[in-house]
């Protein structure tokens, strides 16, 4: 009886703990497309009874403190294949966001017949970022520490093309520059991205699979990226 009693009391302690668990996550600075993630993830998190944040910072930056799993408990989103050079994540397997790679222009106009059409060209891209980073190496490229400063240098033609994905492009193009610099067609490629956890949280993952996948079928995850996008383009 006396055994019993010991184990309801630590029950009783240790319930608030569980009701009130917290994680923080990872993301990177300036990228508009981590919003539509954001409100995946938080939906999906709630679900659990979960509160979670997300902190900002250089998209390289981003990943290492995540896979080192200190402060952070994972990485808000990235595109598979990650967990290659950052051991200590691991992707949650359902698709939460999508991102479309496309070459914005200036002045040259080209057909797009995949990475080794962009060879001709002065190319920049954003540190940091996995997809440009390995789609464009061994090209001739700038590499940049934001959205802002790859249009301005594009802008000043001291670039000939800059890489990135379409809602950034969307957002970074300023609006008296759109008539000139253009988003060619069709996307350079197209990614699923996932969520990624640190290895320490490895016992949330078969939840947080079916949760996400429960998302998926409801189609809600499709509808916040089209609420997005649409509020987006009428901005």
């Amino acid at each position: 009886m006396k055994t019993k009693t010991i184990f309801f009391l630590l029950f009783l302690f240790l319930l608030p703990l569980f009701s009130s668990q917290k994680l923080k996550f990872a993301g990177i600075h300036n990228s508009i497309i981590s919003e539509i993630t954001q409100k995946v993830i938080k939906e999906a998190y709630s679900r659990m009874g979960i509160e979670i944040s997300i902190d900002y910072y250089p998209a390289k930056r981003s990943l290492i403190i995540s896979n080192e799993g200190i402060d952070y408990d994972g990485e808000l989103h990235r595109i598979g294949g990650i967990e290659k050079n950052f051991p200590n994540l691991v992707p949650i397997p359902i698709p939460i966001n999508l991102l479309e790679g496309v070459v914005v222009t200036n002045k040259v106009h080209f057909e797009i017949n995949g990475w080794k059409s962009l060879k001709p060209y002065l190319i920049g891209v954003r540190r940091g970022i996995v997809f440009t980073t390995n789609g464009t190496a061994g090209m001739n490229r700038v590499v940049l520490n934001t959205n802002e400063h790859l249009f301005q240098m594009l802008d000043a033609q001291r670039i000939d093309i800059v890489v990135i994905s379409r809602i950034n492009a969307l957002k970074y193009i300023p609006e008296e520059q759109r008539l000139k610099l253009k988003i060619l067609e069709p996307p350079i490629e197209v990614y699923n991205m996932y969520h990624y956890l640190h290895k320490k949280n490895a016992h949330l993952i078969p939840k947080l699979t079916s949760i996400l996948k429960e998302m998926q079928k409801e189609g809600i995850i499709q509808k916040i990226r089209n609420d997005f996008i649409k509020t987006l383009i009428n901005k």
